[in-house]
């Protein structure tokens, strides 16, 4: 019996599954590019509370990126380079292990956190 895995979807963007290649453009890094495998999102535990996204690089790197923007690319961009299983637990240097795709109110605390920003528009 196989097991439906949600999607993950952004606020502007495609909807993305386990294992899809994407891109992943950091626009404060001046437009940094990862691209690779989508393995594990954290909801809303990354700077400004955004998502902690877990991709395998066709090198074989586990990254992460957060406060992205993704981009879904075609399946076959790149192999499976790893044997990468949802059982499988992720860490983020060696701490906040958790396992499966699509993780809700994980205890990560990331480095990368930063003060809120507030903007008001004001019209006449």
């Amino acid at each position: 019996m196989s097991t439906v895995l949600p999607s993950y979807k952004q606020l502007f963007g495609p909807e993305l599954n386990y294992k899809d290649c994407v891109s992943s453009t950091t626009a404060m890094s001046g437009g940094k590019v990862v691209v690779g495998r989508l393995l594990q999102v954290r909801l809303e535990c990354g700077a400004f509370g955004s998502d902690v996204i877990f991709i395998r690089t066709p090198e074989g790197k586990l990254v992460t990126v957060e406060n992205d923007m993704l981009k879904k690319l075609p399946i076959d961009s790149f192999p499976d380079v790893a044997s990468d299983t949802l059982e499988q637990e992720y860490t983020i240097l060696g701490k906040y292990p958790e396992t499966g795709f699509i993780i809700n109110n994980s205890d990560t605390v990331t480095n990368a956190k930063g003060p809120s920003i507030s903007i008001t528009l004001v019209t006449k």
